[in-house]
């Protein structure tokens, strides 16, 4: 048999409404409480709330046993006690509304309720020995939630810090801990990566830990930084799911957080292609950089630079003056956004005379 241990079931009792004094009541049973309510909270908690109508007079002092039964199994069945107490008067109102929590779990195969549905029933006792108990309320239910997902101890972050670089997060075990190192078989887990990851509070959702900007959620336990996390702290919340199973979450450890630094680009190799002899055009061929990158050129003749605008452009034409000379292109990088510019110089090419020049 599933329990609901004693010792956790009772927590606090919460009266709303007490009525005026009345006579003494006549020796019958009690009034079976009414209005049952049952709301699973999380973990492994459920808020019960019912109504008394007993509660009218002032000197009544009633205790409730609250008993779970599985629907699908009757057999299985536990139940606690707990007592009401009186915070105010409400001559409005004549019955006394009762909020308890239930919990239940502790000591508990959590597998084995995954899925379970119980009813709940309210029978309300008279301490003052005058009144024989009620009839159980009228029934409400609940169906426990599945367990909770394993997670791994911990998550650690490592990579390539820079606007471009790529960050992993990679589930690991405390040492010793053999059983921990991974999510339940089967998981599916999601990944949110967020940027300057804190802890917030207010007095409606208390704290909230990893808050921040997510840019990016993946299946996959690595990401790439975009130029938006430059300047930034980098973390990662991770979310397992599995049917039958209430979702498990793990944030990085601290000590693995770092702050985004600009990238380095992609560089090609710039090359000065064409005839070189006097009176013909060269150009540059920059090769492949990273995306977005864009160039200005400084063509240079036995490494001084190439006098005027023409010396300036990607294309550049040997003139007589250039023979026997050697020409290269240095060429400047101008990076996106994140990315840390560059000046490559290509290779010298020797210009040669022409057959005639006109």
């Amino acid at each position: 048999m599933k329990k609901f241990p004693a010792a956790l079931a009772a927590a606090a009792l919460v009266g709303v409404g007490l009525g005026v004094a009345t006579p003494a009541h006549a020796v019958t049973s009690l009034a079976a409480p009414t209005g049952l309510t049952t709301t699973y909270v999380g973990a492994y908690e459920v808020d019960l709330e019912w109504t008394d109508p007993n509660l009218s007079d002032v000197s009544a002092d009633d205790s409730y046993t609250v008993t779970f039964t599985n629907v699908a199994n009757p057999s299985d069945t536990d139940s606690f006690t707990t007592t009401g107490s009186r915070a105010d008067s409400d001559p409005a109102d004549a019955d006394y509304t009762v909020d308890a929590y239930a919990y239940f779990g502790d000591n508990v195969d959590i597998a084995a309720l995954a899925g379970d549905t119980y009813n709940v029933t309210i029978t309300a006792t008279d301490n003052n020995e005058v009144r024989p108990d009620s009839a159980p309320s009228a029934a409400a239910s609940f169906t426990t939630p599945g367990p909770y997902l394993q997670t791994p101890d911990d998550l650690t972050l490592s990579g390539s810090w820079t606007v471009g670089g790529t960050v992993t997060a990679t589930a690991t075990a405390y040492p010793g801990d053999t059983s921990a190192g991974s999510w339940t078989t089967g998981a599916a887990v999601s990944y949110q990566w967020i940027l300057d990851p804190h802890t917030t509070y207010s007095s409606t959702a208390g704290y909230q830990d990893y808050q921040g900007t997510v840019f990016a959620t993946t299946t996959s336990p690595s990401v790439a930084l975009p130029t938006a996390a430059l300047g930034h702290v980098v973390g990662v919340r991770a979310v397992g799911h599995k049917a039958g199973y209430q979702d498990g979450e793990l944030t990085n450890n601290y000590w693995s957080l770092h702050t985004v630094t600009a990238g380095m680009l992609t560089m090609g190799t710039p090359k000065v292609t064409g005839k070189a002899k006097v009176g013909k055009l060269v150009k540059v061929s920059t090769g492949t950089w990273t995306a977005g990158t864009t160039f200005s050129y400084k063509w240079l003749a036995n490494g001084k630079p190439v006098k005027g605008k023409k010396g300036k452009k990607a294309v550049l034409k040997l003139t007589r003056n250039l023979k026997g000379q050697k020409v290269s292109v240095q060429v400047t990088a101008h990076a996106p956004a994140g990315y840390t510019p560059a000046v490559v110089t290509s290779g010298t090419v020797v210009t040669t005379k022409a057959k005639k020049v006109k």
